[in-house]
């Protein structure tokens, strides 16, 4: 029955929903370190990356290492809280994966992040989010969800990052 629970999870991932944005109106980015996406704005002059995720994850695991079964069964099943990370950079990155779209495009996006976090802070660099993480709603899951609501180009249902990274993976072109 698990067998059947993973490969049905994993299809899910090989279907892609809505179409590329033809417009060259604006843009946001996504920033994947391989395991977890970020959403990446252009605000107030700076680059802003958003990364909504589990409270266990982001405040008991700073580097792989620290990564045990505990905290990853803590994380993904029985600790739901999330917090959002924000963190600034004074410029674009080339491993960042460029999300072409419209402006109307762009507001969902970003009233969706918005939407995805109280102003109660955490600590310096998380708030307090809405949502509760989970196995089934992940990082990922939440930066799948937010294109699907733009109606860009996304995936019917990940937990990873690769699938929805490997739809924008022309790395874009910048000085640093």
């Amino acid at each position: 029955m698990l067998s059947l629970l993973i490969l049905v999870i994993w299809s899910f991932q090989l279907i892609e929903v809505n179409d590329y944005s033809h417009s060259e109106e604006a843009a946001f980015y996504l920033r994947d370190n391989g395991l977890h996406l970020d959403i990446v704005l252009k605000e107030d002059s700076v680059f802003r990356a958003y990364g909504w995720g589990s409270q266990v994850f982001f405040t008991k695991v700073h580097e792989i290492e620290d990564l045990t079964i505990r905290t990853a069964y803590q994380s993904l099943f029985s600790e739901p809280a999330s917090l959002m990370r924000v963190v600034e950079f004074g410029q674009l990155r080339k491993s960042w994966l460029k999300v072409r779209c419209s402006n109307d495009q762009l507001e969902i996006i970003e009233k969706y992040v918005h939407g995805s976090f109280t102003d109660k802070k955490f600590n310096h660099l998380y708030f307090h989010a809405i949502g509760n993480y989970s196995a089934f709603n992940t990082c990922n899951t939440w930066v799948n969800k937010g294109l699907k609501k733009a109606g860009l180009k996304a995936v019917f249902y990940t937990l990873l990052s690769n699938p929805v990274a490997e739809l924008y993976n022309k790395p874009i072109q910048c000085d640093q």
